[in-house]
């Protein structure tokens, strides 16, 4: 996809050099595909990380209902025996 949008934004000296050492260390071309990839893979990650936690809370939710059940019923059995 071509990119059209120009970004701009002020650093300190500081900032820019942690930013530009940060790209080179993990081996970007340029400090501009450094923050695209950290900005946007994180954001995605973030969005994986919510979606994983959602389905382990469901899980752990229907889980908890069957134990509920199961426990209902094991005690019904046992106040309530059948007559013989």
């Amino acid at each position: 996809m071509a990119k059209t949008i120009y970004l701009h934004f002020r650093l300190t000296r500081q900032d820019h050099e942690r930013i530009r050492n940060m790209a080179l260390a993990k081996g970007f071309p340029s400090m501009a595909a450094f923050i695209r990839a950290v900005t946007l893979e994180r954001d995605l990650w973030l969005e994986k990380k919510v979606q994983e936690i959602y389905t382990i809370s469901k899980t752990i939710m229907e889980n908890q209902k069957l134990n509920q059940y199961e426990y209902k019923a094991s005690n019904e059995r046992i106040e309530n025996p059948p007559k013989m």
